[in-house]
């Protein structure tokens, strides 16, 4: 089996001719004016484009925020009839995109793509979107993947029903944003800090934590990346004995 990183909170697996993408993201975020949208602004780094990609079995998205769901990338490069997994509150938002094989899910949700399984697990958005984590089992080992979670109770109930994980990709940026058309803002974190994804991996029991969801945006007052992260990180992870992998976009690890 081997973990690709993308862009942002984008994986890629890939288990013998079966390819798996998570929350890929081929474009700057779009739709930031709408109400309840983080305005993440422009990249700071290049996104990887989707024709560096190999053809995906399925697309499975956490939650239909622009930057985890970019419809007009998928559409481009791979048309509209591959499987794309997404919450089942979500799917006729998604159809009206184009894309005519949408599937709905709900935690607990599995399915077998030739030799790789995949399964909706719990995951909690900053902002009550409809999000679920994302497990792909396949030769090799088990991935689990939590694009832009809070720290919740639920990390228990996952490493007993579903461990062991070769990797945990968790978020770890612990950005505060100010979003457009709430009433009140929050200056609290909208997704992990960095000392919260170590606590998770080290929870769920996870052979490695790989970081996901930083570096790629940050657009003061709008949206704010927590300060140091990387050394944060490495430093907790030393603390609580969690094997870090650190992969930047287009990188990989193989497990056998």
């Amino acid at each position: 089996m081997l973990l690709q990183k993308l862009s942002w909170a984008g994986v890629l697996i890939q288990s013998e001719d079966t390819v798996i993408l998570i929350d890929p993201l081929g474009r700057t975020p779009e739709g930031q004016e709408k109400p309840l949208a983080g305005r993440v602004g422009e990249p700071l780094e290049p996104l990887l484009t989707f024709d560096q990609l190999p053809k995906p079995t399925a697309i499975l998205i956490s939650h239909i925020h622009p930057d985890h769901f970019d419809p007009i990338s998928i559409t481009q490069s791979f048309g509209t009839d591959l499987p794309v997994l997404v919450p089942i509150e979500s799917v006729e938002m998604v159809k009206q995109t184009g894309l005519t094989n949408v599937i709905g899910v709900t935690v607990g949700y599995t399915e077998t793509y030739n030799t790789v399984t995949v399964k909706a697990a719990q995951s909690v958005d900053g902002y009550g979107t409809p999000q679920v984590s994302w497990i792909v089992e396949g030769k090799g080992g088990k991935v689990i993947h939590f694009s832009d979670t809070l720290f919740h109770g639920y990390w228990w109930r996952i490493a007993r029903e579903h461990g062991p994980f070769e990797a945990a990709c968790l978020p770890v940026n612990g950005p505060v944003l100010e979003v457009y058309g709430l009433p009140q803002q929050s200056v609290l974190p909208a997704c992990m800090t960095p000392e919260e994804a170590v606590e998770a991996a080290k929870i769920l029991g996870a052979k490695r934590l790989v970081p996901i969801h930083f570096g790629t945006f940050h657009n003061p007052p709008y949206y704010i990346e927590t300060p140091n992260l990387i050394e944060r990180l490495e430093r907790r992870a030393a603390e609580r004995d969690v094997p870090l992998t650190i992969l930047q976009a287009g990188e990989s690890v193989q497990f056998s």
